[in-house]
């Protein structure tokens, strides 16, 4: 039973040791590599999990991509340059399906989505800027995932337009396509 609850932040705590860390699973060929404050301890557990089964194996892993996608994750990875995509199909209800056949044996394709899609579930209703468990609301016409104290009007600065203010305080690393992470 995969439970990555426990990974919360404490507040006023940014945990950006995940690229030292994990240096391994962010180096390769990605489309993008969005790093939100507070998902990075969802993603943090996310990758201890993976590390430990990879380790053991001794498989190559790594992010292909990380982004927000309709108020949740959206977390795609290779293991041994195949890609492995986890897709919304509406809701809360976060089913995989082999973007391209990785030649993993089924169990372990199974336990790293079953990982990986715990981890998208949990961003859900996590606010993205601190982490708290929260309930998503309509923002300029997007649902997100924001507590009480990371909405529009309470952080955006004067000249903020939309989700300006937001994505300023969320947004930890940003690495675009085919760029290195460090």
């Amino acid at each position: 039973d995969l439970r990555l609850t426990e990974a919360s932040v404490p507040e006023g705590r940014v945990r950006l040791d995940l690229l030292a860390r994990f240096a391994h699973m962010f180096d390769g060929p990605h489309d993008g590599l969005l790093i939100l404050r507070g998902w990075t301890a969802i993603l943090e557990r996310a990758c201890e999990e993976i590390d430990r089964m990879i380790a053991i194996k001794k498989l190559r892993f790594h992010w292909v991509s990380l982004q927000e996608v309709d108020g949740a994750g959206r977390f795609i990875y290779a293991v041994n340059d195949r890609a492995r995509l986890l897709v919304a199909i509406q809701g809360e209800s976060r089913r995989p399906f082999t973007h391209v056949n990785s030649g993993l044996p089924v169990a372990i394709q199974r336990r790293i989505d079953a990982i990986v899609c715990e981890a998208e579930r949990l961003t859900a209703h996590s606010c993205f800027v601190c982490g708290a468990l929260c309930q998503p609301g309509t923002y300029f016409d997007r649902e997100l995932p924001l507590c009480p104290r990371h909405t529009p009007e309470q952080i955006n600065e004067v000249l903020d337009e939309g989700l300006e203010g937001v994505w300023r305080c969320a947004i930890a690393r940003d690495v675009r396509a085919g760029k290195p992470w460090t």
